[in-house]
Formats: C-alpha cells, sequence, structure tokens
C-alpha cells in the first residue's frame, strides 16, 4: 500500500458498532396506557438512549413495575405481545438494533419455574453417595435422606471392590444391613436440584431449574418461552430483531454461597429442610447414556466420583464429565442453535463462571465446546475498573479464542458496573474497560450501565467505541502463541464439596492445574506475548506449514504452549509428537506429566513457567514487532487484512506512560488517540527494516495506529 492512501472515515449511521443496552422491564408504557400514549413514551425513550449514544437494547416483551406483577405477565399477557410489536415498528423505523432477552431473570431454562411446572420430569437432577464406615458384624439402618427423590443403589466396598447390595433395601429406600466383612457402605440417592444451587442463591428470583443436559427439558423450555414470540412478533425475526440472548444457563453441578440479599419474592418455596450433601449432576437416563458412549457401565463407579483422586488422574471422573459435556451440549446450545436458525435468529449470551478455570469446567464442563454452537458467543463483565478487568486474562481469552478459531466476527460482553464502587466510577476508566475487552477480540457490548447516571458520559465511551469497532473490524488478530486448555486434566481430579463455590475446597492438584493457567495467561501478557487458547479438538486438526502451526481459521502461529497438565489425560500424546517431528516448537511447563514417548522427544522444550516462552519464543523467528520502554501497564493488539496493518495500545492503569513500538512496515501509519478522538501524526524516526514510533499514553488512554 502506498504511504497516504489510507484515510480513517467513520460511517455516520454506526449503530451497529454501538453497546446494545439490556432492557429488563418494558420501557415505554403500562398495561393501563392506551396504545397511542405508550408508543409515544417508547418513542422518547428510544430517542434518549440514541441520544446518550447506545445502538439498540437487549428487550423484554412484558412489563409491570413490581416484581410480582412481571411474574404473573411473564409470557402470560396478550396485550404484553401487542405492545412489543408496535416498539419493534418504532425500533426499526428509528434504526435502534434489537435483541431479544430469553429470560425472566436468570439463569436461562427456567422460564421462571413454568418449563418445570408444565413438565416436572424436565428439572435438574442429581444423585448423592454417602459414605458409611462399616465394621464386620456391625449393622446398620439407613433412611432415604429428607427431600431426596429416590434410593438408586446401596454399594459395599470391602476393598476388593464395589458389591450391590440394593436388594437389602426396601421400596422406601430404608435398608438394614450386617457387614460381612469390615468396608465402607455407599448409599446413593437421587434428587432434584434447587436447594442451595444457583437458582436459588442470585440476585434474583428463585425459580425451578431445568436438567439442561436433557434434550426434551431444553426443548419444552423453547416451546414456552418462543411460543408467544413466533404468534406475535415472527416475521420481526431476522430483520428488526437479530439475536437471542441466553444468560448463565448452567449444569448446576456445585452449591452457591449464600448471598447477602432477600429476594422480593419466590416463585418455587425453598425448603431448607432439605440436607445438602455432596452430589454430581446426572440426568433420568444418564446410566443409558453413558453406557453407549462409553462402554461400561457407571453404577458400580459412583463413589469414585465423590473420592479424591489422590496423584493419579481417575479416569471414570473423566469419562463422566465428558458425557456431561457432550449431553449438555447437544441438548441445550445445538438445540438452541438449530431452533434458533430456523427463525433466522442468531444465538448469543454468555455462561456462568468465565473467570477462572475451576469455575468453567465446574459449571460450564468446556467453554470451547459450548461456545461452538453460538452464533456471537460472549462473557459477562461485571466491572469497569481496568486494573480488575487486566486481572482476569482467562475472561477474555477463552471466548475470544473460540470465535477466532470458528471464524465468527461477533464476540460480546454483558458489561456492567455491578461490582465497582459507584462512586469512583468515570468515563475514562469505563471507557478503557471495554478497550481492553476489544484488545482481547471482544467487539460487541450489551450493558446495563443504566445505573451509571452520566448521560454525557455514556456518550463520551460509546462514540468512541463506535470508531475502535470499525477500525478493527476488518481481518484477523495477530497472535504468536497458542496455549492448551487443560479441562480434561481438571475433569479427572475434581471432587464436589457440601460448601458453596466461594468456600469449598479443592482437590490439590485441580486447584494446581486451574491456578497454574492463570498464572501463565497473566505472565504471557506481561511478555507482551499474544496467544491464543485452544482446546483437545482443536489440536487435533492442527497442521504445520513452515514451521508454523495453523488450526482453525486464525492466522498461523509460532508455537505451542502446554500448561501444567496430564497428557494422558488430555489424551493429546499422539497430537504433540504428530505436530513436533512436522517442525512446531512445542514449550512444555516442566511440572506436565509426559507420558514416555514425550520424554524421548527432543524437540519439545521444557520451561519453568509461561515467562519463560517471552524469552525463548523468538530464538527461531525474526520478529516483525517489539516494544522498548516501560510497557508493564500495556494491553495491545493487532489486526492483519488485506489493506491494513492496524494496532491498538491501551493504558490499563492510573499512571502516564512513554514507550517506543519499533514495527517492521514501509509506510507511514496514521494515528487515532481514541480519547480525545483525534488523529494526529506519529513520531518516529526510520532505522533499517524498522519504523520506530513514540507513543505517549495518560492514564487510561489509547491509541491505535493503522498502517
Amino acid at each position: 500500500m502506498d504511504e497516504g492512501t489510507l484515510s480513517m472515515k467513520f460511517l455516520e449511521n454506526d449503530n451497529y458498532y454501538r453497546p446494545l443496552q439490556m432492557v429488563h422491564g418494558f420501557w415505554g408504557y403500562k398495561l393501563w396506557h392506551p396504545y397511542p400514549l405508550a408508543m409515544l413514551l417508547t418513542k422518547r425513550k428510544i430517542k434518549k438512549y440514541l441520544k446518550m449514544g447506545y445502538g439498540g437494547g437487549v428487550l423484554q416483551p412484558y412489563n409491570g413495575t413490581m416484581p410480582k406483577t412481571r411474574f404473573k405477565n411473564y409470557l402470560t399477557n396478550d396485550k404484553n405481545f401487542k405492545y412489543f410489536r408496535g416498539v419493534l415498528k418504532l425500533c426499526k423505523k428509528m434504526g435502534f438494533r434489537v435483541w431479544i432477552y430469553d429470560e425472566s431473570g436468570y439463569p436461562s431454562g427456567g422460564a421462571m419455574g413454568k418449563t418445570v411446572r408444565a413438565m416436572p420430569e424436565a428439572e435438574a437432577y442429581g444423585i448423592i453417595c454417602n459414605p458409611h464406615p462399616i465394621k464386620k458384624g456391625e449393622s446398620i439402618s439407613l433412611t432415604l435422606p429428607y427431600g431426596h427423590e429416590k434410593l438408586k443403589a446401596v454399594l459395599f466396598d470391602d476393598g476388593s471392590g464395589a458389591k450391590d447390595i440394593t436388594s437389602f433395601a426396601n421400596e422406601n429406600g430404608s435398608i438394614v444391613y450386617v457387614a460381612e466383612a469390615d468396608g465402607t457402605l455407599y448409599y446413593i440417592a437421587s434428587k432434584v436440584i434447587y436447594e442451595g444451587s444457583h437458582p436459588t442463591r442470585k440476585f434474583g428470583v428463585p425459580s425451578r431449574y431445568i436438567d439442561v443436559m436433557d434434550k426434551n427439558a431444553v426443548a419444552k423450555f423453547l416451546e414456552i418461552t418462543f411460543e408467544k414470540y413466533i404468534k406475535y412478533v415472527g416475521d420481526f425475526f431476522g430483520n428488526t430483531i437479530e439475536a437471542v440472548f441466553t444468560d448463565e444457563p448452567s449444569v448446576l453441578n456445585q452449591y452457591f454461597s449464600e448471598l447477602v440479599y432477600n429476594p422480593p419474592f419466590t416463585v418455587d418455596k425453598i425448603d431448607n429442610k432439605i440436607p445438602l450433601y455432596k452430589f454430581v449432576v446426572w440426568s433420568r437416563n444418564f446410566e443409558n447414556e453413558f453406557k453407549a458412549r462409553k462402554g461400561y457401565d457407571i453404577t458400580p463407579n459412583i463413589p469414585k466420583l465423590f473420592e479424591s483422586s489422590g496423584d493419579s488422574p481417575c479416569k471414570m471422573k473423566q469419562d463422566y464429565y465428558e458425557v456431561c459435556r457432550d449431553l449438555y451440549k447437544e441438548a441445550y446450545f445445538e438445540q438452541y442453535k438449530e431452533f434458533c436458525e430456523k427463525l433466522g435468529l442468531k444465538l448469543s449470551g454468555h455462561l456462568l463462571g468465565e473467570e477462572v478455570l475451576r469455575e468453567q469446567i465446574i459449571n460450564e464442563l468446556d467453554f470451547f465446546e459450548m461456545c461452538k454452537p453460538m452464533h456471537y458467543p460472549g462473557i459477562d463483565l461485571l466491572t469497569c475498573e481496568p486494573e480488575k478487568v487486566k486481572a482476569y486474562p482467562l475472561l477474555l481469552r477463552t471466548v475470544s479464542s473460540a470465535a477466532a478459531l470458528e471464524g465468527k466476527p461477533i464476540v460480546m460482553s454483558e458489561t456492567s458496573h455491578h461490582s465497582d464502587d459507584k462512586t469512583k466510577i468515570t468515563k475514562e476508566k469505563t471507557l478503557c474497560s471495554i478497550l481492553l475487552e476489544y484488545a482481547n477480540g471482544i467487539n460487541t457490548v450489551t450493558t446495563y450501565m443504566s445505573k451509571w447516571k452520566s448521560a454525557e458520559g455514556k456518550k463520551h465511551c460509546f462514540d468512541r467505541i463506535a470508531k475502535v469497532g470499525q477500525l478493527l473490524e476488518k481481518g484477523k488478530f495477530y497472535s504468536e502463541l497458542l496455549v492448551y486448555y487443560p479441562v480434561k486434566s481438571g475433569y479427572a481430579f475434581n471432587t464436589p464439596s457440601i460448601k458453596g463455590h466461594n468456600e469449598r475446597d479443592y482437590d490439590p492438584i485441580f486447584a494446581k492445574i486451574c491456578n497454574g493457567l492463570n498464572k501463565d495467561l497473566s505472565e504471557l501478557e506481561k511478555g507482551k506475548i499474544q496467544y491464543n487458547l485452544l482446546s483437545s479438538r482443536y489440536m487435533a486438526a492442527a497442521s504445520v506449514q513452515k514451521n508454523e502451526v495453523c488450526v482453525g481459521k486464525c492466522l498461523p502461529f509460532k508455537a505451542i504452549y502446554i500448561p501444567y497438565c496430564y497428557i494422558e489425560a488430555e489424551g493429546i500424546e499422539s497430537d504433540i509428537l504428530r505436530l513436533a517431528q512436522s517442525g512446531a516448537k512445542i514449550f512444555v511447563n516442566r511440572d506436565t506429566v509426559l507420558t514416555p514417548a514425550l520424554k524421548e522427544l527432543k524437540n519439545i522444550q521444557l520451561v519453568q513457567s509461561a515467562e519463560q516462552v517471552a524469552t525463548l519464543l523468538y530464538t527461531d523467528f525474526s520478529r516483525d514487532f517489539y516494544f522498548e520502554g516501560d510497557t508493564e501497564n500495556i494491553v495491545y493488539c493487532r489486526k492483519i487484512s488485506d489493506d491494513r496493518d492496524t494496532y491498538m495500545f491501551v493504558n490499563s492503569s492510573n499512571k502516564a506512560t512513554e514507550f517506543k513500538v519499533k514495527i517492521k512496515q514501509e509506510v507511514t501509519p496514521i494515528g487515532y488517540d481514541v480519547t480525545n478522538n483525534t488523529e494526529f501524526t506519529p513520531t518516529f524516526e526510520k532505522k533499517g527494516e524498522y519504523q520506530s514510533i513514540s507513543i505517549s499514553l495518560a492514564p487510561y488512554e489509547a491509541k491505535l495506529l493503522v498502517f
């Protein structure tokens, strides 16, 4: 490209690049308003949002100012939908983008308890396995715990293997047993998952939830939720209504900690007398599904799910979680995707517990697999404090990596000030936090910033975000390194707990796997190494060309890093051998448990931590870009397309900084100062193949260079 041929031209009608406001409860009218007045009020509200810089909204077609009124009207009041149709006509006319929210609250799936009331067998389901040590000749008498569904099995293990003694129990689940030897009796019973779980310990109204691993349960949720949508506004699907937002579905595989929060009312009563034993999620047909997929009976092995794995990975635990993963993906996300596509809609939203690997494994099993069916995969960012955003690299990178590998152009974030001190919210911090998301591959914001009263602050942020979105729209992100996502090792060492998610203890190896990955990602970011995560499925599909690793729809990578995990549990030995022997550069954390074949492989390089990778990565490659100076608080990204090469630099701290970047480019870049919304000419000097460009950034400031 010749010098001077590129100019920054921004669209006047740029709503596509602006945030969407999350709207719960209808904002233009009350049911007692006449239709013309309701539409007039709605029109004023849309104008207000547009004036503040929003490009659209995620809407719900029900109203009522009181929570109980909202519950009463939810999916039942036809007048809501008639008014909603009028709202959609206004949105279409005024250029206001529309997504629809699929629930009355969260987690998505329950339809405020309506799914379970219509189909009781759809309710979330699990099993307990209570151990009772017993001596030879001793008698033990047990009954079905209060609030539990039924006895599933009783096993006795004297050290030689589990023996099924369920026949000793009566039809009510009571058992009296005299031990023939020293051993442990395991009492296994089923229960619905409600008390102590996420649907009862959240900010919202408690209501019963579904088994997301059951296709029929999810199908009933979709039927109940979309029946009125299809009837009243189905002709708006795909033209005015662009996407559906699903909010925090999960397998409910742990107890949640209690909140200092009193819900306004409870849809489904919580019975606090039900004892909260350790449990794992199940499905009513799980035993048959497990045997069909894994080839053996899980029942005699159930106690292993509840016990520590020690120093060796438990293959049965891994098999269990893999079956849960596949059932969940097939029942919820793949079915939902197909449902949306038939209606001309896109599936978006976010999952539960994206911040750290342990929560990703426990709540969602495998983020890569759940993101794959989503058209616009997303996250939930509960802070706009830049330092906090920077502290959770996995939150941003898992979803953007999954999207990049599939070539998905839209990655969403539900961004809010939920966990922030409201007195410290500023437009500079808010803008910086969103830019940090954009630098990590996220480019569409849905937001609850309505609680931030500064209309001027929102417009300041959103006007600039719209321009950054356009500048970063083209091309693919440049990344040097692939980082393996070790969920399978996590499966093999996860153990349930009676404690809530914020208080529970974790198996030491499970904790080391999860904490190690987060530490590795932080070190890579400190070393300014751009990376993508990849799961075992993508590892199997990777190839090597000219010593670079090619996978998915990304640009080639220079190397792969394997964090601490168990290679045998991950099942990637053959892929590592194949890639290494084809010339790929592979770094492996020295604590990673290798198979014998990999121990003999000479071109695998063991490193103490990911920090070493930043030093060793370029021993075999030339660099076309690097930093000089203090860049500790700088987050950057690079996008390469056919007609431009774009860099963005974001200062994530409250301290001003100056640094230089050396870029191997012939053309002169155009600079865009995001904070000041101005174009500038960078200060640079030519040094051999490189342009040395000086950049100064004020606190929370960002600038782009476009070549």
